[in-house]
Parts: C-alpha cells; sequence; structure tokens
C-alpha cells in the first residue's frame, strides 16, 4: 500500500512525500481510515 491510496489531504500527501516517504508503516496502515 502507498500513501496515494489512503486518500489522504493532497496537502498532508505533499508534506509526506517532502519527507521522503514513499510507503506506510504496518500501524499506519491500520490507523488512518
Amino acid at each position: 500500500m502507498t500513501f496515494d491510496e489512503l486518500s489522504l489531504d493532497p496537502r498532508i500527501l505533499e508534506a509526506v512525500k517532502g519527507a521522503g516517504y514513499t510507503t506506510p508503516t504496518p500501524i499506519q496502515e491500520q490507523g488512518i481510515p
């Protein structure tokens, strides 16, 4: 799963990508609705 698949707000997605993250950790996958 990628952050793109989590339906995050575009501003959050941009910040996550800017920080260098490409995939969420298992706990993030479970914690983000």
